[in-house]
């Protein structure tokens, strides 16, 4: 912790360890979390009830008519109908989706992934193949878009987007797996008598729902479409389960951080971090503190992360399920220089919000540097502690002479 300047403290204990709940000059949880009457900025960054409908009517709309598509398909080429799996990934899965700073232009989306067993998909060969299953669901999607008025279609490396109006986007990637394992999976659900409700099914929701259906996958057997590389091996359940572990031994504190972080993210349209650096970052600054030494204040573990945030960024940052991967290794030199520079200017707002601000209003104005009007104009939430509440009234003796009167006291 940075030592504050002695003109701004009334008694040492001001200056001690911020760790500790006691000795903060400045309490700003409640701009963050937990104020009643959801004026707070998680509150804020919840979807409008007419966006999630939006996007909840309009996967749904996608996967019902890529079902029709592909069941006519495959009955054409392979004499049998094939109904797909679709499963829900990314940061809806993770509970981590937040509505954007600022809509439009950015967007915010939702990954459906889709599956399909290796007989349909390998076709003639690996590389026509993925470009088949492009073509497919790209041609049928397109028909979608223009039945539905949606605003458009985009082709990624790794899916196809559909993008339902300014501010909303649907991205589907495309994913096969071997015919046996496919079967089972399929069997799997059926047995559990969710085939005919599978809209609602969320793979990602729950431990249950991941080892009812899911084990019946090998992980090295999960293979993703790419329109450049044709195939690539990619298992989204790795950087689910590893987050969801994370979330089992931290707790939902772990979540909403990241959801922090990422609405710091979109304010300062620092679009090239992406969420899983941001994930990671906080699990690895998580580890950093200790289990047992994670502050349980929001704003205080939010000042542990980004105390190391900066340092984070000009380093290697691995892939927690894959430590042969760097995240951020396809930054420019400025792209970095950007994240850690923005990474410092907001560890100083928040050290200077929590640990050298007596003025709840001062306070509330450093929160908005980092995260815009979506937090509170709310002095009244910033709980100031007793030492900043005695440096307030101490103030004017230190600034201006006192007056000859003395000032008696009782003993």
């Amino acid at each position: 912790m940075q030592a504050v300047p002695d003109a701004r403290i009334a008694e040492p204990s001001v200056a001690s360890d911020c760790n500790q709940e006691g000795t903060t000059v400045a309490n700003v949880d409640k701009l963050l979390h937990g104020a009643q009457g959801g004026v707070d900025l998680l509150a804020k960054l919840e979807l409008l009830a007419d966006e999630q409908d939006k996007l909840q009517n309009a996967k749904r709309k996608i996967r019902d008519h890529l079902r029709a598509v592909i069941g006519s398909e495959t009955k054409r080429q392979l004499g049998r109908q094939i109904t797909p799996r679709f499963f829900t990934q990314g940061s809806e899965a993770y509970k981590l989706l937040n509505r954007r700073a600022w809509m439009p232009p950015q967007q915010v989306d939702v990954d459906d992934g889709l599956y399909l067993p290796m007989t349909f998909v390998k076709g003639n060969g690996p590389a026509e193949a993925a470009k088949l299953y492009f073509d497919i669901i790209d041609a049928a999607l397109k028909v979608l878009i223009k039945r539905e008025k949606w605003k458009g279609f985009e082709e990624k490396d790794t899916c196809a987007r559909v993008i339902i109006d300014d501010c909303l986007h649907v991205d589907v990637p495309l994913y096969a797996i071997p015919d046996d394992q496919f079967a089972r999976l399929t069997k799997a659900a059926m047995d559990r008598a969710i085939a005919d409700s599978e809209d609602n099914i969320d793979f990602m929701g729950s431990r249950k729902m991941r080892i009812d259906r899911w084990d019946q996958v090998d992980s090295d057997k999960v293979l993703l479409a790419h329109r450049k590389d044709n195939w690539k091996p990619s298992d989204p359940r790795k950087i689910h389960d590893w987050f969801l572990n994370a979330v089992d031994f931290y707790g939902e504190l772990l979540r909403r951080e990241c959801r922090y972080l990422k609405a710091w993210r979109d304010y300062h349209k620092l679009e090239h971090i992406s969420s899983i650096i941001l994930m990671a970052c906080a699990f690895y600054a998580f580890e950093d503190v200790g289990h047992l030494s994670v502050p349980r204040r929001d704003d205080l573990a939010l000042l542990e992360v980004t105390s190391r945030l900066a340092d984070m960024f000009a380093g290697e940052i691995l892939n927690p399920t894959d430590t042969a991967e760097v995240l951020g290794s396809s930054w420019t030199r400025e792209q970095r220089q950007l994240a850690i520079k923005a990474a410092n200017a907001m560890h100083e707002q928040l050290d200077d919000a929590i640990n050298h601000c007596y003025l709840p209003e001062v306070a509330v104005d450093h929160l908005k540097a980092i995260f815009g009007e979506r937090i509170p104009n709310r002095p009244d939430l910033v709980k100031a502690h007793a030492a900043a509440a005695a440096a307030v009234v101490a103030a004017p003796a230190i600034i201006s002479p006192a007056p000859s009167v003395g000032r008696s006291t009782s003993g």
